[in-house]
């Protein structure tokens, strides 16, 4: 049986506002239920709520190109790739010889949930309604 948080103890927990983690349960892509009038949030899709919000977010971020967020990650820059293929990263411009730049801080937040998830061959990192 799956496991719920209290969105406010779940926001606490990994660090975001309630309204952020509210706002991504609205958007569907946080599942939530309510219990006793109260809205929870399953662990699994807490776990994620943190980067969903780093995701959105993207202000202040430096743009870095998709090798360079790489290389100082120590991750393959397909996989970078390929979470900007899904629509994970957005690409916010072009450097001077053509590169993708993408925000780092979006980049680092799913290269620290791939870790702490471990690595799994086909599983997804995020789930499918998140664009």
């Amino acid at each position: 049986m799956e496991e719920y948080l209290l969105l406010e103890e779940a926001a606490l927990r990994r660090g975001i506002s309630p309204e952020a983690l509210s706002k991504l349960v609205e958007s569907g892509k946080v599942r939530a239920v309510k219990i006793n009038g109260k809205m929870a949030v399953a662990v699994k899709d807490s776990e994620i709520a943190s980067v969903l919000a780093i995701l959105d977010d993207g202000k202040d971020d430096e743009l870095v190109s998709i090798s360079e967020a790489a290389r100082r990650l120590g991750i393959y820059s397909c996989l970078v790739s390929n979470w900007v293929k899904y629509g994970w990263v957005k690409v916010q411009g072009r450097g001077e010889r053509g590169a993708k730049l993408v925000p780092f801080k979006q980049v680092q937040a799913l290269a620290n949930l791939r870790a702490q998830r471990g690595y799994h061959r086909g599983s997804r990192l995020l789930p499918k309604s998140v664009k």
